[in-house]
Parts: C-alpha cells; structure tokens; sequence
C-alpha cells in the first residue's frame, strides 16, 4: 500500500497542517492534524473515501482548546450521518471541508491531488 506524508505552513500566520495518506485498492484514508496556534487549537482528523474517491467517513477530533468528536459518514445511497443521526439536507453533498473557507485561487496539486501551493492559506513545507 502506497503511502505518502506532507507538511504546510500556513501564509501570515503561525499555524501547520501534517497529512499522512495511504492508497489501496478498495479505499484511500487520510489522517492529518491542523495546528491553528493563533486560534490555541489544535484540529486531528481521519478520513475515508471509496476506490473511486468519493467521501465516506470522517471522524473529526478537536484536541484542544477543549476535546470534542465528531464523526461523519455518507453512505452510497447519499444518506449523512453526523454522530449517529440523519442529516438529509445535506443528501445533495458529496464530500467535506474541515477548513470551513469560502476563499478560492488557483491552486497547484501532485499526482495523488495533495495541495503543493494554495496562494494566501498554506504552502508545502
């Protein structure tokens, strides 16, 4: 199973993102940890894809300032799940943002589409 580990910097702040991602043949999963030390936070994060890439679980981890969980599932049928419980408006989405950022730009990827320069928010390390 092929696997590969970045890290970013965040532009004009003091914060890091660190992702290790591994490939197999029925599902790629991410884990990674977001360090945003401006805000004291510290955000740590599994994800999981079907072979074609589509989202399909997440199990989100606020570290600190104070612990909490979240997990989130998407089933074939387009049924989410937040903590157990049915979500259908979000039944026309297909995947997640853990950045929570309206803020677009072109961006450069590598061959396994991880971010290499996302201009104004982070840059590989």
């Amino acid at each position: 199973m092929p696997a590969v580990h970045y890290r970013w910097q965040q532009d004009g702040a003091a914060g890091r993102e660190e992702i290790h991602a591994s490939f197999s043949a029925d599902a790629p999963r991410w884990q990674g940890k977001s360090h945003m030390e401006q805000a004291g936070a510290v955000l740590a994060y599994k994800i999981e894809t079907d072979a074609a890439g589509v989202f399909s679980h997440a199990v989100l981890t606020l570290a600190e300032p104070a612990r909490r969980t979240m997990t989130i599932e998407r089933h074939a049928d387009g049924e989410w799940l937040i903590d157990g419980e049915s979500r259908p408006e979000f039944s026309a989405g297909t995947d997640i943002d853990v950045m929570d950022s309206d803020f677009t730009a072109v961006i450069t990827v590598d061959a396994h589409g991880f971010v290499l320069d996302y201009p104004g928010v982070l840059r590989l390390d």
